[in-house]
Formats: C-alpha cells, sequence, structure tokens
C-alpha cells in the first residue's frame, strides 16, 4: 500500500486542509469499528493500491473522532465520498464488493 497516498484524518482541520490542498482526487472513507467497515477496508485499500499516483485516501474513524461524526452529521457507516478540487462529487455508503468500489473510484477518478 502506497502509505504517503493514505492519511489518517482525526479533527475537521486536517480533513479540510487534505481536501482543498490536494492535486489527485481524494477519497474520504468514514467507518466506525463495526464489522461492515472492517470488512470495506482491505477492499477499499487494494483499489486505492491499484490506483497509485492517482488518487489519495483519507480514513476517518467516528468511533476515535466524535467531533467529525457531530460536524459532518454521520448517520451511519461506511460511507465513501471521493472529492475533487474540494468538492465532493459522488458518493456511496453501505458494503460493496471490490468490483463495486473499483467503478465508483475509477468512474469518479477518470472524469
Amino acid at each position: 500500500m502506497t502509505e504517503e497516498k493514505i492519511h489518517i484524518v482525526q479533527d475537521r482541520e486536517n480533513l479540510e486542509h487534505l481536501i482543498i490542498n490536494n492535486k489527485d482526487p481524494v477519497v474520504v472513507s468514514i467507518l466506525s469499528d463495526n464489522e461492515p467497515c472492517k470488512k470495506i477496508i482491505p477492499k477499499l485499500e487494494q483499489v486505492i493500491d491499484e490506483n497509485k499516483g492517482k488518487v489519495s485516501l483519507a480514513k476517518i474513524n467516528i468511533s476515535d473522532s466524535k467531533r467529525l461524526s457531530i460536524d459532518y452529521e454521520v448517520q451511519t457507516t461506511p460511507i465513501l465520498e471521493i472529492y475533487k478540487d474540494g468538492t465532493v462529487v459522488d458518493l456511496i455508503s453501505g458494503v460493496h464488493d471490490t468490483c463495486e468500489i473499483r467503478s465508483f473510484i475509477k468512474n469518479n477518478i477518470n472524469n
């Protein structure tokens, strides 16, 4: 896994800085410690690794970052959002297989 493209985010300022200042699209994964989130993490990291140099990953664990959960009104997890030029362009929620995650990311980073 390309570690420099994975960012653990714990506060709003850090997240906003990453989204705004990153030249590549940013996939923001909003996760918790539940089983569906634990299942999606390796799939997501695999797809990010397949697209190294084209996309960054910001991982938010709302179990560790309650303030972000409140600030962004998180009601369910997992959520995957894609940001380009500081703006969210797409999102999916719930558990998805690797092919669905791959399509979601490729469709949004290649536009």
